[in-house]
């Protein structure tokens, strides 16, 4: 799935929950960073996204880490509003009220193939 900045994508779970909307800023390699807004099923892991940061902040990394990989196993998906194809995302972080950045393997070929077509 070809992604553009301003496009507005949904971050979703494995149990098929909207967590939030991620509007993309920019698009550098397998990163995609970008605003993110909550929806109402986002309280239901906001706690480790919470956990993740302040453990960045105080420099735990081994718990940063551990908790990297807790994110990691919810299964996080960015897709656009009723699209069938959705892209596996990891690493991702959301920080302060609204920062957003994730990893999405491969990333830079689908963009690199889309451009070359």
């Amino acid at each position: 799935m070809p992604l553009d900045p301003n496009q507005i994508l949904c971050l979703t779970d494995l149990q098929g929950r909207c967590l939030g909307r991620v509007s993309v800023e920019r698009i550098e390699r397998n990163q995609i960073v970008g605003v993110f807004t909550p929806e109402s099923d986002f309280a239901a892991v906001r706690d480790l996204f919470d956990e993740l940061e302040a453990a960045v902040n105080d420099q735990i990394f081994g718990e940063a880490d551990r908790i990297s990989q807790e994110i990691d196993r919810l299964g996080l998906s960015l897709g656009s509003s009723g699209a069938t194809e959705q892209l596996a995302v990891c690493d991702v972080q959301i920080m302060g009220v609204s920062h957003f950045c994730c990893q999405v393997p491969n990333l830079a070929l689908t963009q690199v193939s889309r451009a070359v077509a």
